[in-house]
């Protein structure tokens, strides 16, 4: 029996050699990939923020994408220091630069440290419902090809000192170009930074590195000394005097006080019809008199993670921040230590920290079969 031998492709293209590249020529290969496929949004406002009219606006365009590639040149250089790990770091970076490039573009939201920490606090049931046919063809496209390709691309043999070296030649390069730019395209730069500051977080995948950063930067920090703001917190006199006397009361003035708090998702104030807005978004609302809106209150942030827990702590909104909270008590506590029993029960992906310690009562499928259909959270 004649054994059949088949040539073995080493190439991505039959004929064709792929050069070997360096790391450094790898990370800039990445870096223009990643302004030109994953910054749509970005160009597209500085050409809005600064048309393109003179000859000196052509440059000072030029002069931006220069900018924008030495700083994602800078971003992506710790992910590329070591040569077995470089190509499958910058493959994730590309599939995860593609999703996030879809998002900015079809929502014009922005990638910072609180996006990130959405991404985390999230679930599969709710993450699912953001899947459509053009994320998918998008991350295809322009994340999982050019990642497939890269991983087939040969890197040149380097040891980590040439690598570390070389690299620091190129970054010192960069820098004197930086400061060139600097020196001659100070005051536009200035100028559009100081006005749109949402610039450091629409460049990809920039921004998503340096949220994830900040993310580990503030969970890794040392927790603040905890703040026992309800120790001294009592019942008031016409409570107290209900509680030790029961029978004494009338049946009405015996009955145990119940507190309900009903907290939804952040949304606009704006798009009520609570507070005027032209159409109907809550008429059944609108429909009790004693309902009251309260339309001066504003939320510490636009996600759950951070607007949640800002309802139940004491500090303002400027004094707010999530390290702070977890280090006093909020309102559950000073509840608590009045004498209350709480109880919080949940359909969201969590509460956020605001329960702490204690049981999270959640509808599922075997308590609320009546309100919760298949595959989806109970509603």
């Amino acid at each position: 029996m004649t054994k059949t031998i088949r040539p073995k492709i080493t190439n991505l293209f039959v004929g064709f050699t792929l050069p070997a590249l360096g790391t450094a020529s790898l990370t800039a290969c990445v870096s223009v990939w990643c302004l030109l496929a994953f910054n749509h949004s970005l160009w597209q406002k500085l050409l809005e923020w600064k048309p393109v009219q003179t000859f000196e606006d052509v440059l000072f365009v030029l002069s931006f994408g220069l900018l924008a590639f030495i700083v994602t040149f800078i971003f992506l250089t710790p992910l590329t220091l070591g040569s077995r790990l470089s190509k499958p770091l910058m493959g994730l970076i590309l599939i995860l630069s593609s999703a996030s490039a879809y998002f900015v573009d079809r929502f014009g939201i922005l990638i910072d440290k609180t996006m990130i920490r959405n991404v985390f606090a999230t679930n599969a049931t709710e993450s699912l419902e953001l899947v459509s046919s053009g994320l998918i063809f998008q991350v295809v496209l322009l994340g999982v090809v050019p990642a497939l390709l890269l991983q087939r691309w040969p890197l040149k043999k380097q040891s980590f000192r040439q690598i570390f070296a070389h690299r620091a030649l190129i970054i010192m390069a960069l820098l004197v170009m930086l400061g060139g730019i600097a020196a001659i395209f100070y005051q536009p730069h200035a100028a559009l930074l100081r006005n749109h500051r949402e610039v450091r977080h629409m460049l990809s995948p920039v921004n998503m590195l340096s949220g994830v950063g900040s993310l580990v930067s503030e969970v890794t920090r040392k927790p603040l000394p905890y703040e026992a703001i309800a120790a001294g917190v009592r019942l008031g006199p016409h409570r107290s005097s209900i509680a030790s006397n029961p029978e004494g009361m009338t049946n009405r003035q015996s009955r145990p006080t119940l507190l309900v708090l009903v907290v939804g998702e952040t949304a606009r104030a704006k798009n009520f019809g609570l507070n005027h807005y032209a159409r109907a978004t809550t008429p059944k609302l609108q429909s009790i008199p004693e309902v009251v809106a309260f339309d001066r209150v504003v939320a510490c942030g636009t996600s759950t993670a951070i607007s949640v827990p800002c309802m139940f702590s004491d500090l303002t909104r400027e004094e707010f921040s999530i390290r702070r909270a977890r280090a006093r008590d909020n309102l559950l506590d000073v509840l608590e230590k009045a004498g209350f029993k709480v109880a919080w029960f949940d359909n969201n992906t969590s509460c956020n920290g605001v329960c702490r310690d204690r049981k999270e009562i959640r509808a599922d499928q075997d308590t609320s079969t009546a309100l919760c259909a298949a595959n989806t959270p109970c509603m």
